[in-house]
């Protein structure tokens, strides 16, 4: 019977002798919870990148999309004088436009760029030589334009 007392008996078995222990937890505010949370989403958001993107802004000549390679590769003068069907002058409502860039980059409007572009070609004299800024965003070489306007 003895053995069954110091079984039973803490400080005869050798067992710490005082109150349970509660499990210790780092107390958590809501406002730490908060800004956890935030951190979190924000992380998430860069992952997947669907943060707001800056729309770029580029200057450069309007064009005939189907012309526009061969101007960059021989100038935009020769293209026009050896090919005429080149030329906005005599009609200038094209299926799809091009900005040429002056460090001689191109790239093709969106349709909401072949619209801009058809309203500055009506309004300007000099179609063959077309100036604008451009701004929108790039996907590849197509620029899904948000705004233009004449240089």
């Amino acid at each position: 019977m003895d053995s069954a007392l110091h079984r039973n008996d803490p400080v005869a078995a050798g067992r710490p002798v005082g109150p349970p222990q509660a499990c210790a937890r780092p107390t958590t505010t809501p406002v730490t919870l908060l800004v956890l949370r935030a951190i979190a989403i924000f992380a998430f958001l860069m992952l997947i990148g669907t943060g707001p993107a800056a729309a770029a802004q580029m200057q450069g000549v309007l064009a005939d999309w189907a012309c526009v390679q061969p101007m960059v590769h021989d100038g935009r003068a020769k293209v026009l004088k050896r090919n005429s069907a080149c030329s906005l002058n005599k009609n200038y409502s094209r299926a799809a436009y091009g900005l040429i860039t002056d460090d001689k980059r191109y790239y093709k409007l969106d349709e909401a760029g072949r619209g801009w572009a058809l309203k500055l070609l009506k309004d300007t004299g000099d179609k063959d030589n077309l100036r604008v800024i451009v701004t929108g965003d790039i996907d590849g070489d197509t620029i899904h334009v948000q705004s233009m306007s004449e240089l």
